[in-house]
């Protein structure tokens, strides 16, 4: 096992699952576990589901979904934004959408972004 997965393990370890809601901010860094699937109910939502606005994040999704019901047309909705030049984020374990647009948006000057083991879908 290398040493980001112990990491990983010993954080899990400590950390209850949180229950997140549409248009969350992400604003400090930390280990962020998904307790339930994250839904977008409101119509004509463009803007994330999910901001992370913090570099050093860990967001797990825990086997859940991020995704908007219903999908709205005509617009550019964003399932997981990442704030231009941040850097050590992780987003892993689960699926993000239908969502009406992208669904994860990476901004620009990012580094040493991951998504791991998760399922996109339009």
């Amino acid at each position: 096992m290398d040493k980001y997965s112990r990491f990983l393990i010993a954080l899990l370890s400590i950390c209850t699952p949180s229950l997140f809601h549409a248009n969350e901010i992400i604003s400090t860094p930390g280990l962020y576990i998904a307790g339930a699937d994250i839904i977008d109910t409101s119509t004509g939502t463009t803007g994330p589901l999910i901001t992370i606005a913090t570099s050093n994040v860990i967001f797990d999704l825990s086997e859940n979904f991020l995704y908007q019901d219903p999908v709205p047309s005509g617009t550019t909705s964003i399932g997981i934004r990442i704030e231009p030049g941040l850097s050590n984020i992780v987003i892993q374990n689960g699926s993000i959408g239908p969502i009406g647009g992208i669904g994860i948006l990476i901004g620009e000057g990012c580094s040493n972004i991951l998504v791991r083991d998760v399922a996109l879908s339009a």
